[in-house]
C-alpha cells in the first residue's frame, strides 16, 4: 500500500504543470550555473598557472641584488582552486587568491575578484549550490504544498480514509513521495556537476569522493527538512492555496531573509577589524625591533658571545644579515597574535551563525556546502598559513646567504641567479576535510536533527489531519 501511495504521489507530481515547469526551470538554471561555474574555475586556474610562471620568471630575471633587497622584492603564493568550487564557490571570489610573501611583513591575501565586479553585483554568484538552495527548495514547496491540503479540499482524503486505509500508511506514502522528489532533483543536479568536473583538468582533493558523497548527504537532509515542513504545513491547512501562501512566506524567511539578517547581526555583534588598521599593526610590529636600541644592543652582545669576539668588526659573519633574520623571528609571534585576534573575531561571527542555523536550514546548508566544497574560510586559512610558512623559509634562505656568504672585499655583496634558483616555488596540496577547522560534524548533527524533526512534524500533522477528517 505504501508503494502504491508513493507511486500515486509521483504521478500527481508529474501531472502538475506548475511543479513540472518549476523542475525544468531549476534544471536549466543548474545547467547554466554549472557552465558558468566551469568557465569561472577554468579562468581562475588559467590565471593562477600563468601568474605562477610569470612570477617565477620575474624572480629569476631580477638581476644581481642584495639578498635582503630580494626578500622585499620577493614572490607570490597563489591559492590552488579546488574542483568542487565549480559547484559552490563559497568565499573564492571574496577571500583573495594570492599572498605577497614579502620580507618583514605577513601580508593579507590579495586579488579578490568580487572587487572587480560591477557595482551592485559583487554578491551575485550564480552556482549550482545557490540554485539548489534557493530554487530547489522552492520546487519542493510548489510540488508538495497541496499534498494533503489539496486532497482535503477535493474530498479525496475523506474517501481514502473511509476505505479503511491506516492513517499511518497514508502518512508514510506522503513522506516517501516527498523523499523521491528530493532524490530525483539532487541526483539530476549532481550528474550535471560531476560531468562538468570530469571534463575539466583541475586540482582535486585526495578525499574528493568523500566530499561528493557528503554533499549528497547534506543536500538530501536539507531537502528532507524542507519537504517535511511542506507536507506538514499542507496537512495543517484546509486549502492548498493557504498552504502555499504560508510555505512561500516561510521559504522567504528561512532561505532568503533569515540568513541575511543573521549575517548582519553577526557583523554587528562582532565587528570586523578594519583592514588598513590591521596592516598598520603588522608594519608597526615589524618595525618595533629597529626602534628599540636596547633590544638591538642585546642582540649584538649575544652574537659577540656566540662567536667569542669582542667587537662587531671581528665577527666571522655579516652582522646585518644575522640581525635581519633575528628581527624576522621575533616578529613572528607578534604577527600570529595580530592575525589570531582577527581569526577570533571571525570564529565569534561563525558561532553566531551556527546558533542562528539551528532555526534556518538555508543558512546551515550554505555554510556546510562551502565547507565540503573546500571554499569556506577555514580552507582559506590553510592557504594563508601555508603561504606564511613558505615566506619564512624564503626569507631565512636569503638572510642566511647574506649572513654566511664567503664574499670578501669592500664592495656590497650582490647575489645572482645562482641563489634565486635555489628559492623553492610555493606548492600546496589541497587539504583533506579532516585537516581543516570546518565545523562539518556539528553542521551535520544540526541538519540531521532538522530533517528528523521535520519528518516527525509532517507525520504528526498528517495524522492530525486524518483524525479531523474522520470525525
Amino acid at each position: 500500500m505504501i508503494t502504491y501511495l508513493t507511486r500515486l504521489e509521483l504521478l500527481t507530481f508529474l501531472r502538475g504543470r506548475a511543479a513540472i515547469a518549476t523542475l525544468l526551470i531549476v534544471l536549466i538554471l543548474v545547467t547554466l550555473a554549472t557552465i558558468l561555474g566551469a568557465q569561472r574555475v577554468q579562468e581562475f586556474e588559467a590565471e593562477r598557472a600563468a601568474a605562477s610562471v610569470a612570477d617565477r620568471q620575474i624572480w629569476l630575471d631580477q638581476g644581481a641584488d642584495n639578498p635582503h633587497a630580494a626578500a622585499h622584492f620577493s614572490r607570490y603564493a597563489f591559492k590552488p582552486i579546488p574542483a568542487l568550487s565549480l559547484f559552490d564557490p563559497g568565499t573564492l571570489d571574496t577571500a583573495g587568491i594570492a599572498i605577497w610573501m614579502e620580507g618583514h611583513y605577513q601580508n593579507p591575501s590579495q586579488f579578490r575578484r568580487a572587487e572587480d565586479a560591477p557595482s551592485g553585483l559583487q554578491a551575485a554568484q550564480l552556482s549550482p549550490a545557490w540554485v539548489l538552495i534557493l530554487f530547489g527548495s522552492l520546487l519542493l514547496i510548489i510540488a508538495l504544498h497541496g499534498s494533503v491540503a489539496g486532497e482535503r479540499e477535493t474530498g479525496t482524503l475523506r474517501q481514502v480514509l473511509a476505505s479503511g486505509l491506516d492513517p499511518r500508511r497514508f502518512a508514510a506514502g506522503k513522506l516517501f513521495g516527498a523523499l523521491f522528489y528530493t532524490v530525483g532533483l539532487l541526483g539530476l543536479t549532481m550528474l550535471i556537476v560531476l560531468f562538468a568536473i570530469a571534463t575539466l583538468d583541475l586540482p582535486t582533493e585526495s578525499d574528493l569522493t568523500q566530499r561528493i558523497l557528503l554533499l549528497l548527504l547534506a543536500y538530501g537532509l536539507f531537502f528532507i527538512a524542507i519537504a517535511g515542513m511542506a507536507v506538514g504545513i499542507s496537512a495543517l491547512c484546509r486549502t492548498s492555496r493557504g498552504a502555499l501562501g504560508i510555505l512561500v512566506g516561510l521559504w522567504a524567511a528561512v532561505i532568503i531573509a533569515g540568513p541575511y539578517l543573521a549575517a548582519q547581526f553577526a557583523l554587528t555583534v562582532h565587528e570586523d577589524v578594519d583592514g588598513p588598521t590591521t596592516y598598520q599593526r603588522i608594519v608597526d610590529a615589524s618595525n618595533s625591533y629597529f626602534q628599540d636600541d636596547a633590544a638591538r644592543e642585546e642582540t649584538l652582545q649575544k652574537a659577540l658571545t656566540r662567536y667569542g669576539v669582542d667587537e662587531k668588526a671581528n665577527l666571522p659573519i655579516r652582522y646585518d644579515g644575522y640581525e635581519l633574520q633575528h628581527s624576522e623571528e621575533i616578529a613572528h609571534p607578534k604577527f600570529e597574535a595580530i592575525y589570531g585576534e582577527v581569526e577570533k573575531i571571525h570564529e565569534d561571527q561563525e558561532n553566531v551563525l551556527t546558533a542562528s542555523s539551528t532555526l534556518m536550514p538555508g543558512l546551515l546548508i550554505t555554510r556546510l556546502s562551502a565547507a565540503l566544497s573546500g571554499t569556506d574560510l577555514p580552507h582559506h586559512r590553510r592557504f594563508a598559513v601555508a603561504a606564511e610558512k613558505h615566506r619564512r623559509t624564503i626569507v631565512k634562505m636569503l638572510n642566511d646567504d647574506l649572513t654566511y656568504s664567503e664574499h670578501q672585499g669592500d664592495d656590497p655583496y650582490l647575489a645572482d641567479q645562482t641563489l634565486w634558483k635555489q628559492i623553492p616555488d610555493f606548492k600546496m596540496e589541497l587539504p583533506r576535510l579532516a585537516e581543516t577547522r570546518s565545523q562539518v560534524g556539528l553542521f551535520f548533527i544540526i541538519l540531521a536533527a532538522q530533517a528528523f524533526f521535520a519528518v516527525l512534524f509532517a507525520r504528526w500533522a498528517i495524522l492530525h489531519a486524518t483524525r479531523q477528517v474522520s470525525r
